[in-house]
């Protein structure tokens, strides 16, 4: 009988070089909190998800009120922090942040797999209290 060549079948040797792919599934935000709740998908071939991070940045005007009327300009301030991440099981993650000023936040989360590639998504939402 001759041998077969079996060292090409099944191998599995393929490398992980695609990113996570991030996918906001729902934003609310309530006065001063705002929770996100996103999905996190590691395309084939997969090494599997690490760790995903989150920051907010706030973005919000800064002065005071007789300034505003003399002036009629002010300055703008921004704050930004890392926020907790929870695992909600699989690939589901929430994101809640807290005392939050009136303004704009944004949210940055980075998504990092065992092979060193990340994702990366913005999302913006604009507060009216």
């Amino acid at each position: 009988f001759p041998e077969d060549d079996v060292s090409d079948y099944g191998t599995d040797d393929e490398e992980d070089l695609i990113n996570p792919r991030i996918t906001v599934l729902r934003r609310q935000c309530v006065r001063a909190t705002c929770n996100l709740l996103v999905q996190v998908d590691d395309p084939e071939p997969s090494a599997g998800i690490d760790t995903v991070e989150a920051t907010v940045k706030t973005v919000s005007k800064a002065c005071a009120a007789k300034v505003a009327k003399k002036t009629k300009r002010c300055a703008k301030a921004s704050r930004q922090r890392r926020l907790k991440v929870h695992s909600g099981g699989g690939d589901i993650y929430s994101i809640t942040a807290t005392r939050l000023k009136r303004g704009r936040q944004t949210f940055r989360i980075h998504a990092f797999d065992d092979a060193g590639n990340v994702g990366a998504k913005r999302v913006t939402i604009k507060s009216k209290r």
